[in-house]
């Protein structure tokens, strides 16, 4: 389905990458910024920015993401249910011209 609307107004050429996550036993090794650097380079040409969000307590997520070339865009507060708790989340987000192709 076509999202056209986010945390943040979206572009048809914009990406979103939702629900991601590392299997504890590749954690360290630098798999995620291998993927997002994949998806990235194929995507970015488009023209589009690439979106992501994170929870605000996940600070390796946080870190994985800024690795690659990922920027904090903005806070969204108690947005993410949970089971019955609420979640905090950055959004974050790569233009083109941020992106360092290898």
């Amino acid at each position: 389905k076509h999202i056209k609307r986010w945390f943040v107004e979206l572009a048809d050429r914009d990406l979103v990458i939702f629900n991601t996550a590392t299997l504890p036993c590749f954690r360290g090794q630098g798999v995620n910024p291998y993927i997002m650097s994949h998806i990235i380079e194929n995507h970015i040409k488009t023209g589009g920015k690439v979106y992501i969000d994170c929870k605000v307590w996940n600070a390796p997520a946080i870190r994985a993401n800024e690795k690659v070339g990922f920027k904090q865009e903005g806070l969204h507060r108690d947005v993410q249910r949970i089971g019955d708790r609420y979640w905090s989340v950055h959004t974050m987000s790569i233009l083109d011209g941020e992106w360092e192709r290898s």
